[in-house]
């Protein structure tokens, strides 16, 4: 049986996984402080604050990613998915809209569109 992301090995909620991604965030904001403008970390910044249930933040920094590294697909299929967590339907809509005209060879795409 598989277990839940967020369980310890005992099956509880634990915080431990928690930590582990806070532990992670801290260290991605340190490395953006000396260098502010590498893509690939505001990329993995913006996937530990997706795991972490903050997607605004995660938004902020996939867009920040996305004006460094212009039509990335995993910074904009990441963009789109946290739109769609926010409930900004519109906007998740459109982001996938134009996933689908610039990446259409991946199927996954589609699947978001059809949200």
């Amino acid at each position: 049986m598989l277990k839940n992301l967020w369980q310890d090995e005992d099956g509880n909620f634990g915080t431990q996984k928690l930590e582990k991604w806070e532990k992670a965030t801290q260290c991605y904001l340190k490395s953006l402080y000396i260098s502010p403008k590498q893509p690939d970390t505001l990329y993995n910044l913006g996937t530990t604050y997706i795991q972490l249930g903050k997607y605004e933040k995660a938004e902020r920094n996939f867009r920040s990613a996305l004006d460094l590294r212009f039509g990335d697909l995993g910074c904009l299929s990441s963009l789109a998915y946290t739109l769609l967590k926010q409930n900004k339907l519109d906007e998740a809509h459109l982001a996938y809209k134009n996933l689908n005209n610039t990446h259409n060879e991946d199927p996954s795409i589609l699947h978001g569109l059809y949200l």
